[in-house]
């Protein structure tokens, strides 16, 4: 569950900050992509980015995303450039480690 919740976050994040659920026909759209192998996957989230200025990589969605990542088998990165901003969410086994 925390893994959907994450992904619901991160989705809304990119709509939201970017414009792009209410953008005219013509601009780029958010695209969500899902790479993986044996060793793991990684869920890549990218958006056209407006405004000038830092991105943020804190707030509220973020801190909960954050605070919901599994410890040691997640790791959450940000990129940006040419106007385009990316979170990648990758993700390494055990995804879920139960105890006995």
């Amino acid at each position: 569950m925390p893994i959907a919740l994450i992904l619901n976050e991160l989705v809304t994040n990119a709509c939201k900050h970017s414009g792009a659920c209410e953008c005219p026909p013509g601009c780029r759209p958010i695209t969500v992509n899902l790479s993986g192998d044996e060793t793991g996957v990684a869920v890549t989230i990218t958006n056209p980015f407006r405004g000038g200025g830092q991105a943020a990589h804190s707030g509220f969605g973020l801190n909960l995303v954050k605070s919901l990542l599994p410890k040691q088998s997640a790791h959450l990165e940000f990129e940006r450039g040419d106007g385009i901003y990316s979170v990648v969410l990758e993700l390494l086994p055990p995804i879920m480690v139960t105890g006995k």
